[in-house]
């Protein structure tokens, strides 16, 4: 439950392409939509060019938690101006406007700029700036972020992962984040994340035969179809459905 103290706050759905982790989280997102907790959905995008806005390594620095700061940008223009300025207060805007531009046209936020500080420092600041953020946005109804593809996630969007996870304070908080990723593309520093004690973990494996014959009599519309083409199905595709 996204609203009690011992519940992890980083969890992960992991799994080979095509296994089926967007299809289970995605069920997910409903069932809690239903229980009145609020879904902000990020996904990282592969390395495919760079330009002004990718780092050094061809990816864009904080890209995961874009799409839900994009979103909570779009709230706060229906709930007023007097509680964007509370969400985006004191240097939570200019901090992290230059991720998402959407930000500074809020109305009520105020763009002040920010102290200066080294690059470590600022990047200490951006994570904290955005939990403040989140914390802010879900006092009146629990936040659930999803970000998928995160085997291609950025530094600063693992640092985020990894501050989320060791925040003593983020405990108290109505928000949990939820990653997605590949785990034959993972980065190490991702898998070593999703191994710590305390992250909520589930890898999804190959199916066996049981798990395909349900699929298949859903797929034809009842009838049990014969054991040798089962094992044959399984074996083809390594229990994987997308295959």
């Amino acid at each position: 439950d996204v609203r009690r103290p011992e519940t992890p706050r980083l969890r992960f759905v992991t799994g080979e392409a095509g296994i089926g982790k967007t299809r289970i989280v995605n069920e997910m997102r409903r069932l809690l939509r239903s229980k009145g907790i609020r879904v902000l959905q990020g996904i990282q995008s592969p390395p495919l060019r760079r330009d002004e806005a990718a780092d050094t390594t061809g990816f864009k620095p904080l890209e995961g938690f874009a799409g839900p700061l994009a979103a909570l940008c779009d709230l706060a223009r229906e709930w007023g101006p007097e509680r964007s300025r509370r969400i985006f207060a004191g240097d939570r805007a200019p901090l992290l406007a230059p991720f998402v531009p959407e930000i500074a046209s809020v109305p009520g936020v105020e763009m002040a700029e920010p102290l200066e500080g080294s690059q470590e420092l600022g990047a200490g600041r951006v994570l904290r700036a955005l939990t403040e953020v989140l914390a802010e946005a879900a006092e009146e109804q629990p936040i659930l972020v999803v970000i998928d593809d995160l085997q291609w996630a950025d530094e600063l969007t693992l640092s985020m992962l990894d501050f989320v996870h060791r925040s003593g304070g983020w405990s108290q908080r109505k928000v949990l984040v939820l990653g997605i990723y590949r785990t034959e593309e993972a980065p190490r520093r991702l898998a070593g994340l999703a191994a710590l004690p305390g992250v909520g973990h589930v890898d999804l494996g190959p199916l066996d035969d049981t798990d395909s014959g349900e699929m298949v009599r859903d797929m034809l519309g009842g009838g049990d179809p014969q054991p040798a083409f089962l094992r044959f199905l399984t074996r083809s595709a390594r229990g994987n459905p997308f295959t």
